[in-house]
């Protein structure tokens, strides 16, 4: 409520309203309204963490200070009203330093590497895939016609009219190359 005063210039808090009623009203919630020219991001700072009817859940003094220099620093470089930002001390906050890879049991752990190897799966899978969707028949047709050319040529010794011939056989079709007599 000093604070409420000192930014509304000295203005009486709760104009009109009995101080006995004044400790009902702020434990119903009321609240008095943001003096006029008071930067917003103040008011609010001081509506939800100061004015907090539980003890523990107030900043301290150093912690108001500290808000209250920044604030003053904004308004020194000419930071409009609505511009300012409240810039909270930085605080203290344990960190909890563990090797995950200890932690096979936790089941957060246990689903990435899940993931992972479904992962690795479908990539193994699509790359399958685009092997099968790279299929040239005409390097397939040369191929195999190279292979048969190379794989069946047989030469074969036969008669024609009782004369004795040589032939090749290729991709089962039989072709003479010459007769002797």
């Amino acid at each position: 409520v000093c604070v409420w005063e000192i930014l509304s210039w000295g203005a009486k808090p709760w104009q009109g309203v009995p101080n006995v009623d004044v400790i009902t009203r702020v434990e119903s919630g009321a609240r008095l309204p943001c003096p006029d020219g008071c930067p917003i991001a103040l008011y609010n700072y001081l509506e939800l963490m100061v004015w907090a009817l539980q003890p523990a859940k107030r900043p301290t003094a150093k912690e108001i200070v500290s808000i209250m220099e920044s604030i003053h620093d904004q308004l020194k470089k000419h930071v409009p009203a609505d511009e300012i930002h409240l810039i909270r001390p930085a605080q203290n906050v344990p960190v909890l330093l563990t090797n995950i890879s200890t932690l096979p049991n936790l089941t957060l752990w246990r689903t990435l590497e899940e993931q992972k190897r479904q992962g690795e799966e479908d990539d193994k899978w699509l790359d399958e895939q685009e092997d099968l969707t790279a299929y040239d028949p005409t390097e397939e047709h040369e191929r195999l016609h190279n292979g048969f050319a190379s794989t069946s040529r047989t030469a074969s010794n036969g008669s024609i009219n009782g004369r004795a011939t040589n032939g090749v056989s290729v991709g089962g079709r039989s072709f003479l190359t010459g007769m002797a007599c």
